[in-house]
């Protein structure tokens, strides 16, 4: 069943299906593994190293079958009374399911919790039109916080002009530092990035802001990334300013704003004067060509050396075009073969336009940009952010999701595919093996009290729910239905036996109470040392124990009074595989069928 579990989620797609498909295919490969261990060399090793103690020998119970004994005679006792009160069991179910659907709201959530990852990154954007040797002074200045910590919690630094993905622009930086080892006793890179963000936030001549890495994928931006979208670029940089005013003074938790739209960059228009051209028989497509010959170079033949054909460009020299007065020095050919000036049909002007204009499913947009405040999380800053808009914007405004916020989203929606997937694979497999829709039911109330454990435990500990958590929870599907077949198998078994529903019930729960005891505290055993681990990666590993710690532990308890009130409710008139067999007897041969049907003596389990 757990392999049925993990199996399907090796197709999932996105950023959440590669870490899934990994993780499922790595754990489904080993439970099959420890599947045939356990059917194959578990029993040899059994025979050999455990002795069957003589008949005449008496015997004595330890210490712990003395406490397991005392604590099945209460939970029997306890049991008696849960059978006959069932809405003792189903109150509490329904109890701890409201309780998960509010935990879920009340735990912080993000796509991925902070990991020190031994350092971080320092994106710089100048003013427009800044050349090649100001931005690196510009470079010199952020660099300085960090070359003061060389050798000491800064281990290399690499500087890099234009940032990346610059193009053309040289108005951009880049720096990634990589701080020195664990071994060290540096501090946190959170602590030591934060120091420096405060030292390069107040240049003059550029904006700096610092990027933490990230635990899962690549990104070089920050992790808060809001587009919004229609209307005009005039409007929408008009929104872009109210939003922005309003984040600043209300949002605290959302620091270094900014966004994608500055019309700063520098640029020259030319007017036309269409009059005059059509006097002197010129066209604007003349003008264009003209224009574009001259500053951007035009393709007007090709020739051939060697067997290799090449282009011929032609192109004014670049320092005939570094002004605008070398427009008076330019002209253009009329109709009347005449060359005209072009300085007599043009009228230059001094403009500041965008960089780049975006846009997003053909709709003009701007993005929102932020970095997070320590304690803050992704998922309150998109929630509060979206609000804000939603409050200052006209309605006809469209918010959408770029960055690690776009991943945060899908996987919050790829969770509950995740989830519903695991839980319809789980229900298939067990209907099958139980031949009932009813008593799949049953083992899966287990499930919410799993989800309880595991936010309870987040809650705790002050973790958010993340991608992590939601492998924890996945998890927690198969191990927390484990205990309830237990409960329900064993149920079945002694009412083929021929023992009464009641009895068979208050049994075999009773008899199941120490496998499933022994089995949870090894599980819980095994996740403690995730929550106590300390260096590289011990963020994300303490919240993946802390999941199946609460989860298992809290699920293994409620398990033994939720499953046996939710069997009596819904299983006493349901049959069992062994029943079903009998029939079939009784159609082929009624008469050895009626031995079969015959009671027999109780099945007995000594504890």
């Amino acid at each position: 069943m757990l392999i049925a579990v993990f199996a399907p989620l090796a197709f999932l797609d996105g950023q959440v299906g590669r870490l899934f498909r990994e993780f499922a295919l790595a754990l489904a490969a080993s439970l099959f593994c420890s599947s045939i261990v356990a059917l194959t060399l578990a029993p040899v090793l059994a025979s050999m190293l455990f002795k069957a103690r003589p008949a005449d020998r008496a015997h004595r119970p330890s210490l712990i079958d003395r406490l397991f004994n005392r604590l099945s005679a209460a939970y029997t006792r306890l049991l008696e009374g849960l059978v006959k009160r069932v809405w003792i069991g189903v109150a509490l179910f329904l109890v701890l399911l409201g309780a998960s659907a509010l935990f879920m709201t009340l735990v912080k959530q993000e796509f991925v919790p902070y990991e020190d990852r031994g350092g971080f990154f320092i994106s710089v954007v100048g003013p427009e039109g800044a050349s090649f040797p100001a931005m690196l002074d510009v470079m010199d200045e952020v660099e300085a916080p960090l070359v003061k910590r060389l050798g000491g919690e800064v281990e290399r630094i690499l500087v890099r002009v234009p940032g990346f993905g610059a193009g053309d622009e040289v108005n951009s930086g880049f720096l990634i530092a990589t701080l020195s080892g664990w071994d060290s006793g540096r501090r946190g890179s959170d602590v030591i990035s934060q120091e420096v963000s405060h030292e390069v936030a107040n240049l003059l001549d550029a904006r700096a802001f610092v990027i933490p890495r990230q635990g899962f994928g690549l990104r070089l931006s920050q992790p808060v990334q809001v587009t919004i979208g229609g209307g005009t670029f005039d409007e929408l940089a008009a929104w872009r300013d109210r939003v922005l005013a309003r984040a600043r003074d209300e949002l605290p938790g959302l620091v270094r704003l900014d966004s994608d739209y500055r019309a700063t960059k520098p640029q020259i228009e030319l007017d036309i004067d269409m009059d005059k051209a059509a006097d002197l028989g010129v066209t604007h497509l003349q003008i264009a060509q003209t224009l574009e010959t001259f500053m951007s170079g035009r393709r007007v033949t090709t020739y051939e050396d060697d067997g290799e054909e090449y282009n011929v460009l032609i192109q004014a020299p670049d320092p005939a075009r570094r002004t605008p007065d070398v427009l008076n020095e330019l002209y253009v050919r009329s109709s009347q073969n005449q060359l005209v000036p072009l300085a007599m049909l043009v009228s230059p002007r001094d403009v500041a336009a965008a960089a780049t204009l975006n846009r997003l499913d053909r709709v003009r947009t701007i993005t929102l940009s932020a970095g997070l405040a320590p304690g803050y999380t992704l998922g309150a800053a998109l929630s509060d952010l979206e609000t804000l808009i939603r409050e200052e914007l006209p309605e006809q405004v469209q918010i959408n999701y770029s960055g690690e916020s776009r991943d945060f989203k899908d996987s919050a929606q790829s969770i509950f595919l995740v989830f519903g997937m695991a839980l319809l694979v789980v229900y298939l497999v067990l209907a099958a093996q139980f031949e009932s829709f009813v008593h799949p039911l049953v083992v899966m109330t287990t499930v919410p009290l799993a989800i309880f454990g595991a936010l309870l435990g987040l809650l705790t500990f002050d973790q958010s729910f993340n991608i992590y958590s939601q492998i924890g929870l996945v998890m927690l599907i198969g191990m927390a239905a484990k205990n309830g077949i237990l409960i329900v198998e064993f149920a079945n078994q002694q009412r083929d036996a021929g023992m009464p529903f009641d009895a068979a019930l208050v049994s075999a729960a009773a008899i199941r109470l120490r496998p499933i005891l022994m089995t949870t505290l090894s599980t819980v055993a095994g996740a403690v040392p995730l929550i106590l681990s300390s260096g590289a990666g011990a963020e994300a590993r303490m919240i993946l124990g802390l999941v199946i710690f609460g989860g298992v532990a809290l699920s293994a308890v409620i398990t033994l009074v939720v499953v046996p009130c939710f069997y009596a409710l819904m299983c006493r008139h349901t049959g069992s595989p062994d029943q079903r067999a009998h029939t079939l007897e009784a159609l082929q041969d009624p008469a050895r069928a009626a031995a079969a049907d015959a009671p027999s003596a109780p099945a007995t389990v000594k504890t």
